[in-house]
C-alpha cells in the first residue's frame, strides 16, 4: 500500500518550542493539508485527514476517519480515532483519547487522561481533563468543565460556568449550568436541572424532574427525586429525601439519618 500523503519540506512552520512542522499534500488528490512532525502523526490507512492550518505533533496520532482542522492543535500522545471531528481553535492533548462521532469545536480543550467519546461534543469553551469520561449523545458548552473522574453521558447538557467533578456521575437528560457544582460521588439522572450556585456532592443523589437551583446545598447521602424543588438557601443533608412535589427553600436545613420524606 502506497503512503497517502507526502510531508513538504519547502512548507514548514516552527512552533514556539522550535519544533519544526511540515504542511502535508495527498499523493492522488494533491490537495493541501495542515501540518505534522512526522508521518508518526497522521496514518497512511483509513481516510483520516488533517488540513487547513491545523497542528498535530509530538506522539500525538491521527487515525482511521477522524479529521483534524480549522486551526485546532493536537499534540502530546493524544489519540483522535474513529470518525472524530477536532475543529476551529480547539486543543487535544497529554494522553487524551477522542474517538467516535465525537466533535470538539471551537475553543474547546480535552486534555489528561481524559476520554470522549461516541456520539459526544464538547463546543465551546469546555473543557475536559483528569480521567473523565464524556460519552453518549452528552454536551459539553460555554465555560464548563468536567474533571476528576466524572462521567457525563447519555443526552446530559452541562454548559454555563457550570462544574462537574471527583468521581460524580452526571446521565440522563440531566441539564447542570449557570454556576452549578456537581462533585464527590454524587449522582444525577433523569430529566433534573441543576443550575444557579447550586451544590450537590457527598454520594447524594438528584433525579427523575428536580431541580436544585439558586443557592441550594445537597449533600450526604441526601434524595431528591420525582418533581420535587430545592432552591434559595436550603440545605439538604444526612439521609433525608425529598420526593413528590415538595418545595424546600429559605434557609432551611433538613438532616435526617433515617431516610424519611
Amino acid at each position: 500500500m502506497g503512503k497517502k500523503y507526502a510531508l513538504i519540506d519547502t512548507d514548514s512552520v516552527v512552533t514556539d518550542r522550535g519544533i519544526r512542522l511540515y504542511r502535508i499534500k495527498h499523493s492522488e488528490t494533491g490537495e493541501l493539508g495542515g501540518y505534522l512532525q512526522s508521518e508518526k502523526n497522521l496514518s497512511h490507512e483509513g481516510t483520516a485527514w488533517v488540513r487547513d492550518e491545523a497542528r498535530v505533533l509530538g506522539n500525538a496520532i491521527v487515525c482511521d476517519h477522524a479529521q483534524v482542522s480549522g486551526e485546532a492543535w493536537v499534540f502530546d500522545d493524544a489519540v483522535i480515532g474513529g470518525n472524530a471531528q477536532v475543529m476551529a481553535n480547539a486543543w487535544v492533548f497529554n494522553s487524551a483519547h477522542v474517538s467516535g462521532d465525537v466533535r470538539v469545536d471551537r475553543h474547546s480543550i480535552v486534555c489528561g487522561n481524559a476520554k470522549v467519546f461516541e456520539n459526544a461534543w464538547v463546543k465551546g469553551h469546555g473543557r475536559v481533563s483528569g480521567s473523565a469520561q464524556v460519552r453518549g449523545h452528552a454536551i459539553v458548552s460555554g465555560d464548563a468543565q468536567i474533571s476528576g473522574e466524572a462521567e457525563v453521558t447519555d443526552h446530559v447538557h452541562v454548559d454555563g460556568d457550570a462544574r462537574v467533578r471527583g468521581s460524580a456521575r452526571v446521565s440522563g437528560h440531566a441539564q447542570v449550568y449557570g454556576d452549578a457544582l456537581i462533585s464527590g460521588e454524587a449522582r444525577i439522572s433523569g430529566n433534573c436541572r441543576i443550575f444557579g450556585n447550586a451544590r450537590v456532592s457527598g454520594s447524594s443523589e438528584v433525579s427523575d424532574g428536580a431541580r436544585a437551583f439558586a443557592d441550594a446545598r445537597v449533600n450526604g447521602k441526601a434524595r431528591i427525586g420525582g418533581s420535587a424543588w430545592i432552591h434559595e438557601r436550603a440545605h439538604i443533608t444526612g439521609r433525608t429525601r425529598i420526593m413528590g412535589t415538595a418545595r424546600v427553600g429559605g434557609a432551611e436545613k433538613i438532616d435526617r439519618d433515617d431516610g424519611e420524606e
